[in-house]
Parts: structure tokens; C-alpha cells; sequence
């Protein structure tokens, strides 16, 4: 299963374009140009907050709307990001909404809340936003709804949490096994934060992952402790830090490691064993490392280091992948072992997202442009994308 990853705290840089100079009449040096910024996308094109393609002709994608933190619509295509059909879920007008998971072409959930009053409601889909059904989830308070994530069609996790807090906040996990129809209670910080088995309450959490009913990762920061990376083995009702070591020359500080979400590939015998974990390294500022495991998470190894400072990474397998930073993409076709720099067409110093869903073939979104690859980023052209 392919998984796009974002860097949730990594601010993007700008591109240091290279100059080189040529002789010219009367000694001057001029200077060749440099790739330019992708075209501005034509009117019409919805102004994407994030596209989710699951295939060559079918993806999702969200826009925002005043509220940068609020999503506005949900989008779907059927032929490659060229038209965009609106399948938003009614809801009232002042709604908070998202988080959003797209598990496959017709699967997804939806968080919509309301300031004030203390429940969320879970929109799910199973015809690809034809038709929406909503289930409420009564929470402590009026919550945040932090992460949204599901291993299959039936077993979705949401966490939310209540209030900010460097050093952590109230936080609880809710499980539905029927897609969305039901939802309970699995684990939560209230009355049992020294508890070494409990959902952990210090440390942000950033990012959650399950593979099967079982097993689960969550992933953040903590002032506490360098590494913030804990598992489960029963389906989200108890948890224990996951130890990881470090590659040659990193160090470790509380506060300085940001570990994501981590996704994991099927095999086409419907088992996931392969999986990669992006950790981020906050304070040295040095380049993403992405751990990889082959026994379905139990342990992780370090892999060569990417090549910058990431913001955007897709893999399509545990082998292929293309990673954006600094304005430039960087591609792997051995695992993280090595990696290559790609020299785009364009400069991509204002992507803020990138899509593959092959090692050839992925999308990229930026303020006011929409770009496509077919030759793994080398090469990109724009998409005169419609909305309807």
C-alpha cells in the first residue's frame, strides 16, 4: 500500500539556485538562468490543501477555507486530477472539520465538531463519497480531533485531545471494529498519566498508525525523553515506548527528535511486514532518517541518511521512494540505502506536498500550481485541473 508522508514540524526553505557564468563581449559575466517556478494553475483549479491519489486515475483531495485548519471540501477524481468532483457531507455552516483518512478508492472518514459542545461526529464513506453516513462520539469536553486512522474498511482509531500543553495534554482513544458505526472508548490519559501502560500523556502526538486490529503505532516529541515512539499489541488499550538507536554521528536531545507516523507495504499475500518510520532530527538540523523494519515493526534499523531536510516524502513501496526539501527531490530505489537528486525542470522551492503513486507517475501541489511527473520528478508538466 503506498503512503504519503508529511514532516509536521519542518518549515520549508527556500531553494539556492545554482548560478554559473559565460564569457561575454567586454569581460562581463552574464548568468544562465535557472529552472523556473511551474506556471500558475488556470482559473478553476481548486486551491488544494492536500491530494491523496490512490491509483493513475483516482485520488481525493481537501481544500481550506478561512480557517487554515478547517477543511472546506473534500475532492475526488477519476481520471488523474483533471476534474475534480465536490463530495463534501453536509454539515452546518461554522463546523470544524478534520481530521480525514482516505484508505482506498471509496473508503474514507470525516471529523466534523462544533466549538463549545463536547462530541465529534465521524462522516464515513464506502462509495466514494456518493453517500456519507455520520456516527457521534461523545467526548470529556470540546476536543480537538488530533488523529484519524484506520488498518482496514472495519477497524478505524480516532484520538482526540483537550486543551495545549508543551509538556503534553489530556488525551483519549477511541476504537470503532464496524467502519465507523460504533465507537468506544479504548484508552485514555484521564486518572492514569504515571501509568506505564496507559495512552501516554506527556509528549505531543503527531502521528498514528495501525496495520491489523492488534497492532499500532503512535508517533510525536517529547521535552522528556529524546525518542517519543510508542507501540501496541492489543488494538490501542495499553502502550510501551518502542527504542530506537541512532545513526553514526546523531545525538540525542529532549525535545530534538520528531518521530512520524510510520507506514508499512504489503507483500501481495496480504501481509505487511515491510515498513519505514521518518524521524526528524529538530535541532541539528541535519537529514531525515528514515528506520526501516521487515518483521512487522518489532525492531527498526536506521537507513542512509536523505540527502536534506525533508518536508514531503511518498513511498509507493519499501523500496521506491521520492523525498522534497530545501526546493529540491531526492529519490531511492533500494530502500533508503542510497539516494539520488533529481534535477526537475521546474523549481520547486513552493511545493508543499508530493504524491506518487508509482515510482514514475506522482502529483505535485504548491500555492497556485498543480504539477504532474511520469518519470519519477525529473520532469514535470502542469494539470489543467477543473473543479465540479
Amino acid at each position: 500500500m503506498r503512503r504519503t508522508f508529511f514532516a509536521l514540524t519542518v518549515l520549508l526553505l527556500s531553494l539556492s539556485l545554482a548560478l554559473s557564468g559565460c564569457a561575454l563581449a567586454g569581460g562581463n559575466r552574464g548568468k544562465a538562468a535557472g529552472p523556473t517556478p511551474p506556471p500558475s494553475a488556470p482559473a478553476g483549479t481548486p486551491a488544494f490543501a492536500a491530494i491523496h491519489m490512490q491509483d493513475a486515475t483516482t485520488g481525493w483531495a481537501t481544500t481550506t477555507g478561512p480557517n487554515p485548519l478547517s477543511i472546506e471540501t473534500v475532492l475526488r477524481t477519476t481520471d488523474g486530477g483533471v476534474t475534480w468532483k465536490d463530495v463534501t457531507p453536509r454539515f452546518d455552516p461554522g463546523a470544524i472539520v478534520g481530521p480525514a483518512y482516505f484508505l482506498d478508492a471509496s473508503a474514507a472518514w470525516l471529523v466534523v465538531g462544533r466549538e463549545g459542545i463536547s462530541a465529534v461526529a465521524v462522516f464515513r464513506t464506502f462509495d466514494g463519497g456518493a453517500s456519507w453516513r455520520a456516527q457521534t462520539v461523545t467526548t470529556l469536553s470540546f476536543p480537538q480531533a488530533k488523529l484519524l486512522t484506520a488498518a482496514d474498511a472495519q477497524h478505524v482509531w480516532l484520538l482526540t485531545t483537550y486543551g495545549f500543553g508543551a509538556e503534553g495534554v489530556p488525551s483519549d482513544l477511541f476504537r470503532s471494529d464496524d467502519g465507523g458505526a460504533n465507537w468506544r472508548l479504548t484508552a485514555s490519559t484521564r486518572g492514569t498519566a504515571k501509568a506505564a501502560a496507559a495512552l501516554p500523556y506527556n509528549g505531543t502526538k503527531d502521528g498514528l498508525t495501525f496495520i491489523d486490529d492488534k497492532r499500532g503505532w503512535l508517533a510525536g516529541t517529547s521535552h522528556d525523553v529524546p525518542v517519543w515512539f510508542f507501540a501496541t499489541d492489543d488494538g490501542g488499550k495499553t502502550w510501551a515506548p518502542q527504542a530506537l538507536s541512532l545513526p553514526s554521528g546523531y545525538t540525542t536531545a529532549p525535545d530534538s527528535i520528531h518521530t512520524n507516523a510510520p507506514a508499512f507495504f504489503g507483500d501481495g499475500q496480504g501481509a505487511r511486514n515491510s515498513g519505514l518510520l521518518p524521524v526528524v532530527f529538530l535541532k541539528e538540523q541535519q537529514p531525515n532518517v528514515f528506520y526501516k523494519t521487515g518483521d512487522a515493526g518489532k525492531t527498526w534499523s536506521p537507513t542512509t541518511p536523505a540527502g536534506t531536510y525533508l518536508s514531503s516524502w511518498s513511498f509507493v513501496d519499501v523500496g521506491h521512494g521520492v523525498v522534497f526539501g530545501d526546493g529540491k527531490l531526492w529519490a531511492t530505489a533500494d530502500g533508503c540505502q542510497t539516494w539520488t537528486q533529481l534535477k526537475p525542470n521546474y523549481d520547486l522551492s513552493g511545493v508543499t506536498q508530493i504524491d506518487f503513486v508509482s515510482d514514475q507517475l506522482g502529483w505535485a501541489i504548491g500555492k497556485g500550481f498543480f504539477i504532474k511527473t511520469a518519470d519519477g520528478g525529473k520532469t514535470w508538466a502542469p494539470v489543467t485541473a477543473t473543479g465540479k
